[in-house]
């Protein structure tokens, strides 16, 4: 699944615009971990995305 695709899940879902902006700044930590962790950052973000 591309981002944008979990994106758009996001956005469908959550009718609460400020859940969506706790969603992508979620995102931005995963991704910060998932590099210093050495993982795949895409993966991690699009799974915080999503859940």
């Amino acid at each position: 699944m591309e981002r944008q695709k979990a994106y758009e899940i996001l956005e469908k879902y959550t009718d609460n615009r400020n859940l969506v902006k706790h969603g992508l700044a979620v995102e931005a930590v995963m991704k910060h971990f998932a590099k210093l962790n050495n993982e795949d950052t895409l993966w991690w973000r699009k799974c915080r995305i999503i859940t």
